[in-house]
């Protein structure tokens, strides 16, 4: 499990332990989630799970030589399958010059792990106290989906397929309206209260007011879109039911005005099947101090 707290790579000596901030890139493709985690099979001994952190955690602990678990904290436990450029995350070391150790670090680690930056910061910085975080997904609206993509973006093909009960006929126009999905972003930005866009099978959280500052849809090339969602936080695959139901207004299954009743009725079991984990991607994570361009972005 994670922990905000103090983790066991204790200084020694007159040494003080530091503590440092990594921003990690990685592909979530091969991964079973950020968080270690161990897999349990009756009569056997727990095995743990291939995660991001779990291989992070290993080279740290190559490179500095600790004879502890070096434990680190995260901003944001993304999903299997779910990729990164900024994930934000935390840990304690006794060497005061770790911040040279950035090619060293990146030699130990996975070819579909990376560490962009380290930087050392104050004790009192919590990488979990985060004021907003961006993030983005891919669609693919095309009639063929570029296979070097297919890790890393949703062809929304598959889910047409589940629509109607059959493959699209030869010629048949696959691609999404963007302009109506504009509109639908529109509507979803602001301060509210998210409940229709929470995962089912999660519990309700007492709060569920979020602040979506921004949501942007924008056609890239042909057959590819891309969508940017920004905010102050984020309940369990809200980010993705919220492109799900951006999906079902482009493809013209779902009206603006229900969209609209969804949103404001709470009735999460109305929206739209989370899109796929592999399309999303965490992009940045803010902290007091940051500069958020989408803060303070009125809704269009």
């Amino acid at each position: 499990m994670l922990s905000n707290s103090k983790p066991a790579v204790a200084a020694t000596g007159d040494c003080p332990a530091h503590k440092y901030l990594l921003t990690l890139a990685y592909k979530g493709t091969t991964y079973h989630g950020f968080q270690a985690q161990l897999q349990n099979h009756a009569g056997q001994e727990p095995r743990e799970f291939k995660t991001v952190q779990s291989v992070v955690e290993k080279s740290l602990r190559r490179v500095t030589g600790s004879e502890c678990r070096v434990v680190i904290s995260v901003a944001s436990r993304t999903d299997v399958g779910v990729h990164a450029k900024g994930q934000a995350a935390t840990f304690y070391c006794n060497d005061a010059q770790f911040g040279l150790q950035m090619a060293a670090l990146n030699l130990t680690l996975d070819r579909n792990i990376a560490v962009t930056d380290i930087a050392l910061v104050p004790e009192a910085f919590n990488v979990a106290r985060s004021v907003g975080k961006l993030y983005t997904y891919r669609l693919c609206d095309g009639a063929v989906q570029d296979p070097f993509q297919q890790d890393v973006q949703w062809w929304v093909a598959d889910r047409w397929c589940q629509a109607n009960a059959r493959r699209p006929a030869p010629g048949e126009i696959m691609s999404l309206d963007l302009s109506l999905m504009q509109e639908a972003a529109a509507c979803l930005q602001g301060q509210r209260c998210f409940a229709a866009f929470r995962d089912p099978s999660e519990w309700l959280p007492s709060n569920s007011v979020r602040h979506v500052w921004h949501i942007q849809v924008q056609r890239n090339q042909p057959g590819s879109i891309l969508v940017e969602i920004a905010g102050d936080g984020f309940l369990y695959h809200m980010v993705r039911k919220l492109v799900a139901a951006l999906v079902e207004v482009g493809a013209h299954r779902m009206s603006l005005q229900t969209l609209c009743q969804l949103r404001d009725q709470g009735a999460h079991k109305k929206t739209p099947k989370a899109a796929p984990a592999h399309g999303l991607c965490l992009e940045r994570v803010f902290f007091s101090g940051d500069q958020v361009p989408f803060r303070h972005q009125k809704p269009a």
